[in-house]
């Protein structure tokens, strides 16, 4: 199975990211903003308010889990 897992350079989703390849499924990571070690690493920058940018990263999965948010301050 094919996961997309948004905001997967955030705590959470370092997590999340792990759980779904440990449990044998295929991880399309994503995240607005990545830190320079998450550069090296299979994770694609994108954001989610862009049509475009959405529906290319969407584009062939069999799910998503999405911790994309806005959080408070």
């Amino acid at each position: 199975m094919k996961v997309v897992v948004t905001r997967a350079a955030g705590k959470i989703g370092r997590w999340a990211v792990r759980a779904i390849l440990e449990a044998g499924h295929e991880v399309i990571a994503s995240d607005k903003k990545l830190r320079g070690d998450e550069r090296t690493k299979n994770i694609t920058q994108a954001g989610l308010r862009y049509y475009g940018q959405l529906c290319k990263l969407l584009k062939g999965s069999d799910a998503v889990v999405h911790l994309g948010n806005i959080p408070t301050e």
